[in-house]
C-alpha cells in the first residue's frame, strides 16, 4: 500500500475527481457458517475430547470507498445511489468495479480551498 495519495487519480462514471487528498478503502470480513461433517476429527480422549470445527465463508461483504478532493466536479447531491464504473488507481495500487455513489459533499472556509468528499460501496456487479 502506498504512503501518499499524492499522484493517485479516481473516475466515477466517466467523471474525474481532481487533486485527491486523501482516500480510505474498506476491506470488510465475510459471513461465516459451520459447516462441521459428522466425521470431524475429534482431538482428545474422555472429559478432554474436543471437535476441530469446520467453517465455511458463505458471503463477502462488499469494499468501501471514500475519497476526498479539493475543488468541484459535475457530481453532485442528485447523483446519490447512482450505479456505475470506479476505479482509484496510482503508485501501483488499484481499485476499481461498479459501485454506488452512497454519500456526497462539500465543505470550505475563510482562506481555504474548497474540499469534497465521496463515499462509494462496491456492489460487485
Amino acid at each position: 500500500m502506498p504512503g501518499s495519495a499524492h499522484g493517485f487519480a479516481a473516475t466515477f462514471g466517466g467523471v474525474t475527481l481532481e487533486k485527491i487528498q486523501r482516500f480510505r478503502v474498506t476491506f470488510p470480513g465475510g459471513q461465516a457458517i459451520e459447516v462441521t461433517g459428522t466425521g470431524a476429527t475429534i482431538l482428545g480422549t474422555g472429559a478432554n475430547s474436543r471437535i476441530v470445527r469446520r467453517i465455511d465463508i458463505t458471503a463477502v461483504d462488499p469494499i468501501a470507498l471514500e475519497v476526498e478532493f479539493l475543488g468541484t466536479n459535475s457530481l453532485g447531491p442528485n447523483d446519490r445511489g447512482r450505479r456505475a464504473a470506479l476505479s482509484v488507481s496510482g503508485a501501483g495500487f488499484t481499485v476499481s468495479g461498479s459501485a454506488l455513489l452512497t454519500n456526497f459533499e462539500f465543505a470550505g472556509q475563510v482562506r481555504d480551498k474548497v474540499r469534497g468528499v465521496a463515499s462509494f460501496t462496491l456492489d460487485g456487479t
